[in-house]
């Protein structure tokens, strides 16, 4: 039996939803042992208590001042950590910014560029760029600065009904669908006066589909599994139940986004619609795996193995095969821990 390669991975965003894809794989590795070292903003962070965690630890709030890089340098260089890991876009863009400072402490690490992240978060400059560089299948009727006294000229334009959503949230944040007039423009107004960008799309009536991805240091395409949502909300931009089946127009759609924009070496997650044969696309998660990744790891892809091998550049060969039809559904569970266990929020690490 080969033995398996011990690596010292830094986790941070540890309280992701998407955490426990990546714990599944690594617990399925027939190629590594991690000894893993969490981290999250949030001290009451539940995944920081499973048992696969040997040290935890807070961190300050990531942003554009340096304390958050800085105290992810100090943890790289005391735990002597070989690989960063994220599956939170807010704290691993900034590492995207610096990687050279985790690079030079010997730490490797698996992101797209800093631009090309920065590029993908911003829904607006998303759809331009698309458009610019020649993307070939339609996007939503967007309009890209409505304003509040527009409400009802955009409803009427739209039909009736629209998605309002912030140009830098993820996921189901700041998304809102509106059919009144008055509502948009309340609510246009509230998220101007709380500083939020946004924008307002046509809402489209069709099956939701979101293709996980993954490319080399070259920028060959190793994997795209698309995921139809088999659930009746009118928003599911947090998955709720999906089911990996084929189709080639979602697919070709999602992997020319992440080309398009840039987002290689690394994991990506797109998500679109799919109306009368055609792909819309909704938003790219750029950098990271999705929560429904755990799928993936029980159809064949072992993401830890794939990941780890492409940070320590071994051979890698694209999937050729793996399981359709399996279905991920959420569920909720807790964590149990004590109050000595705790970590404390008053002195973040490395502050």
């Amino acid at each position: 039996m080969t033995r398996r390669r011990d690596v010292r991975l830094l986790y941070t965003g540890f309280g992701s939803p998407s955490t426990p894809a990546m714990l599944e794989a690594l617990g399925r590795s027939s190629r590594y042992r991690a000894h893993i070292i969490a981290t999250d903003m949030q001290p009451l962070a539940g995944n920081l208590y499973l048992d696969q965690v040997a040290e935890r630890y807070v961190v300050p709030e990531a942003g554009p001042g340096l304390e958050y890089v800085d105290a992810v340098c100090d943890l790289v260089g005391r735990e002597r950590a070989d690989v960063y890991l994220s599956t939170c876009e807010e704290e691993y863009i900034w590492i995207a910014q610096y990687r050279d400072r985790l690079e030079r402490l010997g730490c490797r690490l698996l992101l797209p560029s800093y631009d090309a992240l920065a590029l993908s978060y911003d829904k607006r400059r998303t759809y331009r760029t698309l458009e610019e560089r020649g993307y070939r299948f339609p996007l939503i009727p967007t309009v890209d600065a409505p304003v509040a006294g527009a409400a009802a000229e955009i409803l009427d334009r739209f039909g009736g009904e629209a998605i309002l959503k912030a140009t830098d949230r993820s996921g189901a944040r700041e998304v809102h669908l509106v059919d009144d007039a008055a509502e948009l423009a309340r609510r246009l107004d509230s998220a101007r006066h709380r500083g939020v960008d946004c924008i307002v799309q046509r809402f489209l009536r069709g099956s939701e589909w979101n293709v996980s991805t993954l490319h080399d240091h070259d920028g060959r395409l190793l994997y795209a599994v698309p995921r139809r949502k088999i659930e009746d909300r009118p928003i599911k931009s947090s998955t709720l139940a999906a089911v990996i089946e084929d189709h080639d127009a979602i697919r070709a759609a999602a992997v020319e986004v992440v080309e398009r924009l840039g987002l290689t070496p690394g994991f990506n997650n797109v998500e679109l619609l799919e109306l009368e044969g055609e792909p819309y696309l909704i938003e790219v998660n750029g950098g990271r795996i999705a929560a429904q990744d755990q799928n993936l790891v029980n159809a064949g892809i072992n993401l830890a193995d794939y990941f780890l091998d492409l940070v320590f550049e071994e051979p890698v060969e694209p999937v050729t095969d793996y399981r359709r039809g399996l279905v991920s559904l959420k569920i909720r569970m807790d964590v149990i821990t004590t109050v000595d266990a705790l970590l404390a929020e008053e002195r973040p690490f490395g502050v």
